[in-house]
């Protein structure tokens, strides 16, 4: 039914991301989930065929351990990507465009390619380009399968 077409959905979106798998809140929010593996916030969109919003994030990978013997410098890596990239979707959501773009910058150095970044990048430029009248929401409609 509706979550067979929604992990469809979000196959696809993959693709348009450039990231290996998304995944919803739902899944997110399932036990465990969060304390083993390391997600990023990528974007708030409304798949085709419905019209809430379905938050989707990145699996980055799996959470460090808490013992710092453990933790390797690539695990640390994961961990502040995503808690970057999270601190710049929070600013975009808020409508600070011009904060989320100086965050772009530092964050396009430390993590060069990113898709989601790109994405996000272009939606803030041009938001600041031409300001949107009246409420504005960080969600976006998709209009593909």
């Amino acid at each position: 039914g509706d979550s067979v077409n929604l992990a469809s959905r979000l196959k696809g979106l993959c693709k348009m991301y450039d990231v290996s798998c998304l995944v919803d809140d739902a899944v997110r929010s399932a036990p465990g989930v969060s304390e083993h593996f390391v997600l990023r916030p990528v974007d708030l969109v409304a798949v085709k065929g419905r019209t809430n919003a379905t938050e989707v994030f990145e699996l980055v990978a799996e959470q460090p351990s808490n013992t710092a013997s453990t933790q390797t410098t690539s695990s640390a890596a994961k961990l502040a990507f995503s808690t970057d990239f999270a601190a710049i979707q929070e600013r975009y959501r808020k409508g600070d465009f011009g904060g989320a773009l100086a965050a772009l910058d530092a964050f396009d150095c430390q993590w060069p390619g990113d898709r989601p970044a790109s994405i996000l990048r272009s939606r803030c430029e041009a938001l600041l380009k031409s300001p949107q009248k009246g409420v504005w929401s960080p969600m976006v409609q998709l209009t593909e399968k």
